[in-house]
């Protein structure tokens, strides 16, 4: 099996706000951020298993519209909120699918319902283990469940969002996770309400099975 080739990324290039104006809160988010982009990334390695994948800074982090298609998912307690979104086009949602079913090409119409519902599960579980990457305080936050609409809309909310992320207590990261050159993008919107969030964060690492575990 061809070994997985695995890009690390610096923190300051995955978002363009990282609590700049407050030191040690930004050195106390950055190893939550670079967890966040771990988990994607573990998470495509199972789904892509020996295939070459990347973690890449976006290119245009500024941009409104990074595929067709978007995900999202809310993380939210009193101390955190995420607004986690995926970004694909159709020919990336039914590459992801055609990796975790063996042995099935086909792509009818059925089959491109079925790539929502797998990247709307995918966005799932990268949520959940983002909550439980939080360790003591994964009992505290909640999941919504995820939703699927076009990527388009993400124009109605970049302005909004470009505003908000100006406070010291907010971050947008941007990042993407390449296979055999199949591009997904996320977004990550975070907003920190108590800074105690993070005293219990767990690592994530893979075992020798390709599964992610907290440490």
């Amino acid at each position: 099996m061809e070994a997985l080739k695995v890009e690390r990324l610096n923190p300051v290039e995955a978002a363009f706000c990282k609590f700049d104006k407050n030191k040690e809160q930004r050195d106390r988010y950055e190893p939550f951020s670079s967890a966040i982009r771990d988990i994607t990334l573990y998470k495509h390695q199972e789904i892509c298993k020996g295939s070459k994948v990347d973690l890449l800074p976006c290119q245009d982090p500024f941009s409104s519209i990074f595929g067709h298609w978007m995900t999202l998912i809310i993380i939210s307690g009193k101390k955190l909120k995420i607004c986690l979104k995926t970004h694909f086009n159709t020919a990336e949602g039914f590459y992801l699918l055609e990796q975790s079913t063996i042995g099935r090409k086909k792509r009818s119409e059925a089959d491109l319902l079925r790539s929502f519902d797998f990247m709307k599960e995918l966005s799932n579980e990268v949520a959940g283990r983002i909550k439980s990457s939080l360790g003591s305080e994964n009992s505290a936050i909640g999941l919504s469940l995820p939703l699927l609409t076009r990527g388009f809309d993400e124009v109605l909310f970049i302005d909004r969002i470009i505003k908000a992320n100006k406070g010291e207590e907010r971050a947008r990261e941007t990042w993407s996770i390449n296979c055999n050159g199949h591009l997904v993008t996320y977004t990550a919107e975070v907003q920190v309400l108590e800074w105690d969030v993070f005293n219990d964060l767990q690592t994530p690492q893979e075992d020798s099975a390709g599964n992610t575990e907290f440490l």
